[in-house]
């Protein structure tokens, strides 16, 4: 059987063939040698390495295969890194190398944070197609779900149920802006989504996902993968069966209603949020065959009892028989497990009123606490001034300037008691939002609630609540004190937060006093929680004043790469200051959101911290122009970005910007010259 050699090994025509010869594939022949580079011989090592290579992916190794593909780890001379390397398993035929091809288009077509990024596609050189993507590490959401059903420690304390459904949150964003970009999924399940390392959520898998046609009420003309053929990215290599996953498939399609669209993929979801609550799935069978029955009949196994009614109602809806009853897109299924998480009511679940109030006292614990306890502080002011008066007002009828007297306590106490509301609406609606004066009246509060508190773990846990507090406020000596109180031993879940306490405290000996740039910087390097260190963040640049920009640089840049999940500085990331204000240089920074996630009063920027009146974008990751939104701009670069295209001039004249710099092509004609007497557009020369 004939050979040809393919990247430093050698490979049969029928390679894929079976799964099992994918383990033995080595390189029988020798790997083209690297041009050795001295730096002291060439003052262009970079250049010449570019100009001299050989083969494009080497060092192939295999990982996995599994479906209709296999997947390997290769190394990209290009690029200097590693990567996923994927080819169809089975590609006797023309139709099976189309299926696979499609999946890499569809994949590279779809640029969001929680979908596969494809870097390359082509074909090998034995005929053979591949495409390439992000190198996972990590675990699947199967192998996570495994792991919690057997009760392994450790996966029980990183992926509680509020972990799960923020996983869920993410899944449903990738899927919602395919949706939006009119592709469907098709296989959502377990397997198919990847958690990595750090915490990010990838969907993989697009094997089996489709463009929705023109005729489809849902479809969206300027968002759709309008240059792929919606024929053949449709096609099925193998009319008339049913492709998917049992147990995740949606009912109409079993029964041959249709093939597939938005509401199949919300079943999928619905099928994925009953495992991730339950750990079971939905439907069971002893075949593949009876799960299909039992999918088609509807018989959902009944949720636990101890299963919270808002996500059960929120569940079944989406896992309803009947299309046309679940949610009409993914938006406003996330908007439901968000306002879930968030303690708010759900739309499915029908809240009465008293369900209403219970979950606005557990939102608002501390308030509602601090409200009871004035509320019968008033009233036992008011029954014994009361009580007073009337036992006076008897004696009044023999001496009326007793009565008088009486009448002049009752307008004092009166007063009193509407100074004592005002007060506490105040303090209620300080306590809302997230700020210096909000954080020090639940420091109050919690000091109110210890010292009537008698349970001691209760006491502890309030302690504990309080220390965070007091961290924020860079109190770190009281957060110290409150967390000895606390009597934590070591191995205790918040001793490294104690541990950090006390570092701090050495930082800043003086509770009153705010950090500086530089120790500021020194705390956001690696914080025992991220929450905590934004609401830091934000409550210090609130209270600071008087600080030159530049020393701000990387304290926020520290903050950015927390909400963007990334840890690498190699841009460029400058701030220079002239009369016209601040112009911040952040060509190739890997940040889509600009938008402290805190519960503040208004959104609020990090870039604000600045005060710039220009931005400069370009060759950066931003895609959606509301994440500037708080700064007042004047000047705006965005060559060479993937902003969304559809929203972009509708943000660029509620944030008023003037001058936009941009690509020559990267924005249609019709709409620049549709809104230049709003903004001037220049371009940037290639």
């Amino acid at each position: 059987m004939s050979q040809k050699n393919i990247r430093g090994g050698s490979y049969t025509n029928n390679l894929f063939d079976s799964v099992s010869k994918l383990e033995t594939v080595k390189a029988n022949n020798s790997t083209p040698s690297k041009k050795t580079i001295n730096e002291n011989e060439n003052s262009h090592p970079l250049y010449e390495n570019l100009t001299s290579r050989g083969e494009r992916y080497e060092d192939e190794r295999f990982i996995a295969a599994g479906g209709e593909k296999a997947v390997f780890s290769v190394y990209d001379t290009y690029s200097c890194r590693h990567v996923a390397l994927a080819r169809p398993i089975f590609h006797r035929f023309e139709s099976e190398k189309e299926q696979f091809i499609k999946e890499a288009l569809i994949c590279a077509k779809l640029q969001h944070p929680n979908i596969v990024p494809v870097y390359d596609v082509g074909i090998d050189s034995v005929d053979i197609p591949f495409f390439t993507m992000k190198l996972f590490v990590g675990d699947t959401l199967k192998d996570i779900l495994k792991k919690l059903k057997e009760g392994d420690p450790e996966y029980l304390q990183n992926y509680n149920l509020n972990r799960l459904l923020i996983i869920f949150i993410n899944i449903c964003d990738a899927i919602d802006y395919a949706h939006k970009h009119n592709v469907i999924h098709c296989d959502i399940k377990p397997e198919n989504i990847h958690i990595d390392k750090f915490g990010s959520v990838l969907i993989g898998d697009w094997g089996l996902s489709k463009i929705i046609p023109t005729t489809h009420a849902n479809y969206n003309k300027e968002s759709s993968l309008i240059d792929l053929e919606v024929n053949v990215i449709n096609a099925n290599p193998d009319p008339g069966s049913v492709r998917g996953t049992p147990g995740y498939l949606a009912p109409e399609i079993l029964v041959g209603l249709h093939s597939g669209d938005v509401r199949s993929d919300l079943y999928s979801l619905g099928a994925l949020l009953y495992e991730l609550v339950s750990l079971n799935k939905p439907v069971t069978g002893s075949s593949p065959q009876e799960l299909f029955e039992n999918t088609k009949k509807h018989n959902i196994q009944p949720l636990s009892s101890k299963t919270p009614p808002a996500i059960k109602n929120v569940i079944m809806k989406t896992l309803s028989l009947d299309p046309s009853k679940r949610y009409r897109n993914v938006l406003e299924l996330r908007t439901e497990v968000t306002n879930y998480l968030q303690g708010f009511a759900t739309d499915a679940e029908k809240s009465s009123y008293l369900t209403l109030v219970r979950l606005m006292i557990h939102r608002n614990k501390v308030v509602s606490g601090i409200i009871a306890g004035f509320t019968i502080l008033i009233s036992l002011i008011l029954a014994s001034a009361y009580e007073q008066i009337n036992t006076e007002k008897a004696e009044a009828e023999i001496k009326r300037d007793i009565s008088e007297k009486n009448l002049t306590l009752l307008r004092e106490i009166n007063k009193k008691a509407r100074l004592l509301s005002d007060n506490l609406s105040k303090l209620v609606q300080s306590s809302k939002y997230l700020s210096a004066d909000s954080v020090k009246y639940r420091s109050l509060a919690q000091s109110y609630a210890i010292n009537y508190e008698s349970d001691p773990v209760e006491k502890a846990i309030l302690y504990q609540d309080k220390a965070m507090l007091h961290y924020i406020l860079q109190e770190f000596n009281q957060a110290v004190e409150c967390l000895d109180k606390a009597k934590l031993e070591e191995g205790a879940p918040l001793y490294s937060f104690y541990m950090e306490c006390k570092n701090y405290a050495d930082l800043k000996p003086n509770d009153n006093e705010l950090l500086s740039p530089e120790k500021l910087n020194s705390i956001l390097e690696n914080p025992y929680d991220t929450k905590l260190a934004m609401q830091l963040f934000y409550v210090h640049t609130t209270r600071a004043s008087n600080i030159h920009p530049v020393k701000m640089i990387e304290p926020a840049r520290k903050v950015l790469n927390m909400i963007n999940n990334t840890e690498t500085d190699n841009f460029t990331f400058a701030v220079d200051v002239d009369a016209d204000g601040a112009h911040i240089d952040l060509s190739n920074a890997p940040y889509t959101d600009f938008i402290l996630p805190i519960e503040s009063q208004k959104p609020f920027n990090i870039l604000s911290v600045f005060n710039p009146s220009s931005v400069n974008l370009s060759h950066s990751w931003i895609t959606d122009l509301s994440k500037l939104r708080g700064l007042k701009l004047k000047e705006i670069n965005i060559s060479y970005t993937n902003l969304h295209k559809e929203k972009f001039w509708e943000w660029l004249k509620k944030l008023k910007i003037k001058n936009v710099t941009m690509t020559e092509g990267q924005f249609p004609a019709d709409d620049i010259e549709r809104y230049k007497n709003f903004a001037t557009v220049s371009y940037e020369a290639r």
